[in-house]
């Protein structure tokens, strides 16, 4: 008999210890600072997204890891970036994204996100180089495409 059962599509957040470890994996050799959800208790596992929502005070708490990531990684944005000199800044940041993004989503990512990512950059590209992949490191870390992790769709069970 071969059956095919269906599951409901889960979503989970990391727990505060993923995160750290996700941004870790992304930036090796930058310190990530720790994310604490409010109420949650000490070695408590956390990642039933309905359990503990993000409320304004954990909102925060990504923010300000992500924007301490974010400003040790530019430190050297050439290197981060790693662009052949004759390459176009806004190509080479294309690259970075290409490069970087689909692992902090864990999925591929389509061309409007791509394109969004890229208008975060320009946003801060406008002050310096440095400013505009910052930017664009802050968006990522606190994206619900990073934050969250989904189960979708059917899955086969051969024992069924």
């Amino acid at each position: 008999m071969n059956c095919v059962a269906t599951t409901a599509a889960r979503i989970w957040r990391l727990s505060d210890e993923q995160f750290v470890h996700a941004a870790s994996d992304l930036f090796p050799g930058i310190a990530v600072p720790p994310v604490i959800t409010p109420g949650k208790a000490e070695g408590e596992l956390l990642n039933l997204s309905e359990t503990f929502p993000v409320s304004g005070a954990i909102a925060s708490n990504y923010r300000s890891s992500a924007k301490s990531v974010a400003a040790d990684a530019v430190k050297n944005v050439a290197s981060l970036l790693g662009c052949k000199a004759a390459q176009a800044e806004l190509d080479c940041v294309g690259a970075y994204i290409d490069k970087v993004v689909p692992r902090a989503f864990r999925r591929p990512i389509d061309m409007t996100e791509r394109d969004a990512l890229l208008a975060v950059y320009q946003v801060g590209a406008k002050t310096t180089q440095a400013d505009g992949v910052r930017l664009l490191i802050e968006a990522v870390l606190q994206s619900t495409s990073f934050l969250y992790r989904s189960e979708l769709g059917a899955y086969p069970r051969p024992w069924a």
